[in-house]
């Protein structure tokens, strides 16, 4: 019912919140090895982000968005934290869509809620990796192909499929196989 709808909106809206208070500190907290590496040294010019994408063991995807991000917000502790954080509260909502529509609206907003309390994933959604990108990447694989299988397909939901499989493909190695799978 709409009455019920609205009641699920309005409770997770205030996890999405909650979500946000609980990931704000640490993130103007010294940059650590792995995060500058990821970030700054790694992504100076377009020549290194080149040779990087060509030559390291490691997908393109989250080196060419913080190029992109650093050249235009700047490289500071928050600036470089800000993607995981968005990512990490993009992955919540697509935890509630997914259970929402396998097992109804109260598992979806425990599975929000477990989400938003989940040390690791507040832990990597205030970290300058590329970790809270591949969970939401999978998730809207998840939800992208759910939506094109039950609804009439519309672009909307075939370009986030796409994007979503591309971001996979070039985020991380491993998850070639969830997507075949999927």
């Amino acid at each position: 019912s709409t009455r019920t709808r609205n009641w699920g909106v309005g409770v997770l809206s205030v996890f999405m919140l909650s979500a946000v208070v609980l990931r704000l500190p640490n993130l103007t907290e010294s940059i650590w090895y792995d995060e500058l590496w990821s970030t700054r040294i790694k992504l100076g010019s377009v020549r290194e982000l080149a040779f990087q994408a060509i030559y390291d063991i490691h997908p393109p995807a989250y080196s060419t968005m913080m190029y992109l991000w650093i050249n235009v917000f700047g490289d500071s502790e928050l600036s470089v934290r800000v993607p995981p954080l968005l990512f990490g509260i993009a992955t919540i909502v697509l935890a509630y869509a997914f259970a929402n529509y396998a097992a109804g609206s109260k598992v979806a907003l425990l599975s929000a809620f477990l989400l938003v309390i989940s040390p690791v994933h507040i832990w990597y959604s205030q970290e300058a990796r590329q970790y809270s990108m591949l969970l939401f990447a999978v998730l809207l694989v998840v939800v992208s192909k759910i939506k094109l299988n039950i609804t009439r397909p519309n672009q909307m939901w075939f370009g986030a499929y796409t994007g979503a499989v591309l971001l996979c493909v070039f985020g991380h190695y491993y998850l070639v196989a969830y997507v075949f799978l999927i």
